[in-house]
C-alpha cells in the first residue's frame, strides 16, 4: 500500500513537470522557426508561450513582430500594448515598439 501511493505521488510530481518544461521550449522554438523563416510555425509557438506565461514581456514582443511581419496588425498591436505594459520603461526594445506603433501600423492600407 505505501509503495502503491508512493508510486502515485511520484507520477503525479513528474506529470506536472512536463507541462512546464514544453511551455518553456515555446519562445525556444519560435526563435529556431524565425531563424529559418517559418513565421507561421514561430507564430503558433509565440501565442503558446504567451498562453503559458502572460507575463513573459519578450514572448509578447516577438508576437508582436511576427504577426507584423505576417500583416497581421491587430494582433501586433494588441501583442506591443501587452509587451508596454510588462516592460520596463528603460528597455533597449521599448524605443522600436514605439517606433512600429507609431509609424508602421499607420502607413499600412487598411
Amino acid at each position: 500500500m505505501r509503495k502503491q501511493h508512493l508510486s502515485r505521488l511520484l507520477l503525479i510530481g513528474w506529470l506536472s513537470i512536463v507541462p512546464l518544461a514544453a511551455r518553456a521550449d515555446d519562445l525556444a522554438d519560435a526563435r529556431k522557426a524565425m531563424q529559418t523563416g517559418d513565421l507561421r510555425t514561430a507564430l503558433i509557438d509565440l501565442r503558446n508561450a504567451v498562453r503559458s506565461d502572460p507575463q513573459n514581456a519578450d514572448a509578447h514582443f516577438w508576437l508582436g513582430r511576427v504577426s507584423l511581419d505576417l500583416h497581421n496588425d491587430a494582433v501586433a498591436r494588441d501583442a506591443w500594448v501587452a509587451y508596454l505594459a510588462r516592460n520596463p520603461p528603460q528597455s533597449a526594445q521599448l524605443s522600436e515598439v514605439r517606433q512600429l506603433l507609431a509609424t508602421r501600423l499607420r502607413e499600412r492600407p487598411r
